[in-house]
């Protein structure tokens, strides 16, 4: 009975610490596919920023330390989550945390492609107001990354993506939440100490929130900047009455405004693109302003602009 005893012990022993073995192994491949991932996304972006800025001023990999060092703060965000979910019960609460990151690297996936297909970037205030054109965006999507089949490709690995972050256990030995820790801990510092210098194209390389974050068109000015604003005189001498006499019999003026057009996509204008050669050619024959400044980034604010010149 004695010997029988001890067998089962045995048994359930081994039993035991096949299965600890097993949970480290899955947790192992948890840290694994988020950091690996992760990295990979970000080596693509390096190169989604070279196609959208390094080409448009000659200087293809100038922005690939900015990109590294303006997204270490999603690095400590994994491993903030990771640490989380580890400590967290029941495990299955552990597990929903851990479906935070899918959503992290939903946004991060859908401002590449943005970014990639676009030359914007996935500004969160737009989603609800493009969501009311899903086919449409369905339709840029997959026709420009080559067919409905790469399309999805990739909306059928990020729910494999979401799957695995709930089916993975969180993270269970002390080495895992070392691991972490120092992973939280090199990135903070890392991202306090290594600030790029300021950039005329900052919204581009920086990561998806600080673009958000850092985003100002619709914040409106305070009450006193706008009363500074209008004390200040107005520039350039004013036309009179009498120098506006015969200006009736004069030709007619045709402005052409096209929507959602930029210099990247005007050789004349200095992009890389050479998509409105026509558009070129009838500025080189008539009149084009190379000294106008963007007052917004909708195009409401471009219409302000150029029609009221304010």
């Amino acid at each position: 009975m004695r010997h029988g005893t001890s067998k089962n012990f045995d048994h359930a022993f081994i039993r035991g610490i096949k299965l600890i073995t097993r949970q480290q192994s899955l947790s192992s491949a948890l840290l694994a596919m988020v950091f690996g991932l992760l990295m990979v996304l970000v080596l693509i972006r390096m190169q989604v920023v070279d196609y959208s800025v390094g080409s448009y001023i000659a200087c293809k990999g100038c922005f690939h330390t900015f990109v590294i060092m303006t997204d270490l703060p999603l690095f400590s965000l994994a491993a903030g989550i990771l640490l989380l979910a580890s400590i967290l019960r029941p495990i299955w609460l552990g597990r929903l945390t851990q479906l935070l990151l899918g959503f992290l690297f939903l946004v991060y996936v859908s401002d590449l492609l943005v970014l990639r297909l676009f030359n914007s970037r996935l500004f969160l205030s737009d989603v609800a107001l493009f969501m009311a054109e899903k086919s449409a965006i369905w339709n840029q999507f997959y026709t420009g990354i080559g067919g409905p089949l790469p399309a999805l490709g990739i909306v059928a690995g990020l729910l494999l993506f979401f799957a695995m972050l709930y089916l993975l256990p969180p993270v269970q030995t002390l080495s895992q939440r070392v691991f972490l820790i120092a992973v939280l801990a090199i990135s903070l510092t890392a991202s306090t100490i290594l600030r790029p210098q300021p950039y005329v194209n900052e919204w581009v390389v920086s990561n998806v929130f600080t673009a958000n974050l850092a985003s100002t068109e619709r914040v409106k000015y305070s009450a006193a900047e706008q009363a500074r604003i209008l004390a200040e005189p107005v520039k350039g001498q004013r036309i009179s009455s009498s120098q506006t006499n015969g200006m009736a019999a004069g030709r007619n003026v045709i402005v052409v405004i096209v929507e959602s057009w930029s210099a990247w996509h005007s050789a004349l204008f200095g992009g890389y693109q050479d998509w409105s050669p026509q558009f070129d050619a009838a500025a080189r024959e008539g009149l084009r302003f190379t000294e106008f400044h963007s007052i917004g980034f909708a195009t409401t604010n471009g219409l302000v602009g150029i029609l009221a010149g304010q």
